[in-house]
């Protein structure tokens, strides 16, 4: 049989078909591919730049003005109140609460003629603000007729009723209640919430701090990135503030974020820079008015951690900052 070449037919007998061998194609030489577009993160670009100084709040006003129709003794000079205690989840006496903050002595036998109150602030599944109070006489008399006022302060709390202790306090005995709060009053530049109470034995004046943490509600807040990025760039720049945060006990950024979650701030988004530094996108809606935006920066390799912050009330900037210490520090 002749021998098949490249460009001859084979035939077999006994069959009709006929196979053509032919050379396979060159290969065609293929451009190489162009190097894709590197992903730019919208958010990266919105944080540009970063203001170096939050803006001073002003002199906070230590005054109860007439409080029970009696003003405030100029001696002594008030207590400085210390940072409010981190909150905690769980029940309450009373009702439902999602958070409350651990109770302290607010006013001691000392100060008031034997009376010792102890309080803390709670906040209810609903959002609604309360303090729970703790009356008890260490006094060898009668204790009774007791009342409560709330001075105007940076948020705008009140009491919303009257104080629960209605029946007088015998030597050795307490009683609880829960006094609920509003935000209707009218608010002035003192930071902590400044109390008086009256009873037959005299009038006795506290203060409590507010924990900002626990007006971060579970409404309000932002979570499209979009939406995010809309807001931020409708806020002036001066509405911009830069609070610090010195310590972060977990840096880990998942652990940030559960943390966070935990406290009503929302994780958007989240960007890395370098290897050496991390970016997270949140935002939280204080008192289910205020919608915050924040950039939280978290340094891997040592340096200051800090929060970017657009949407705050100016007077909330150093509650808000003390928040952030107390949540992180955890």
């Amino acid at each position: 049989p002749p021998t098949p070449t490249s460009s001859s037919p084979m035939t077999y007998p006994g069959r009709q078909e006929t196979v053509v061998s032919t050379p396979a194609p060159a290969p065609v030489p293929t451009a190489p591919a162009a190097p894709a577009a590197s992903a730019v993160d919208p958010l990266d670009e919105l944080f540009g730049g970063m203001p170096t100084n939050a803006p001073v709040p002003a002199p906070a006003i230590n005054s109860l003005d007439d409080i029970f129709g009696t003003p405030m003794p100029a001696a002594p000079a008030p207590t400085t109140v210390p940072p409010a205690p981190a909150p905690t989840a769980g029940p309450v006496s009373g009702g439902v609460a999602s958070m409350s903050t651990p109770a302290e002595v607010v006013l001691t036998p000392e100060k008031g003629n034997g009376l010792r109150i102890t309080g803390a602030f709670v906040k209810t599944a609903d959002n609604e603000f309360a303090i729970d109070f703790c009356f008890e006489n260490t006094s060898a008399g009668v204790l009774s007729g007791h009342m409560i006022q709330i001075n105007k302060n940076i948020y705008g709390i009140s009491n919303n009723g009257p104080l629960g202790i209605t029946a007088a306090l015998a030597p050795g005995q307490r009683d609880q209640c829960r006094l609920a709060l509003h935000r209707n009053a009218e608010k002035t530049q003192q930071k902590a919430i400044q109390m008086a109470v009256k009873n037959n034995a005299g009038i006795f004046y506290f203060a409590m701090q507010f924990p900002f943490q626990l007006a971060f509600t579970t409404t309000g807040y932002i979570s499209d990135k979009k939406q995010f990025i809309q807001m931020w760039k409708s806020l002036p720049e001066e509405n911009e503030v830069k609070v610090s945060v010195p310590y972060i006990r977990n840096p880990d950024v998942t652990a940030i974020q559960q943390v966070m979650a935990a406290n009503n701030l929302f994780f958007v988004a989240k960007a890395s820079k370098g290897g050496t530094q991390d970016n997270l996108y949140l935002s939280c809606c204080a008192f289910a008015q205020e919608p915050i935006l924040m950039e939280l920066v978290i340094q891997r390799g040592g340096g200051e951690h800090y929060c970017c912050v657009k949407g705050l009330q100016p007077e909330h900037v150093k509650p808000f900052e003390e928040a952030m210490c107390i949540i992180l520090a955890r």
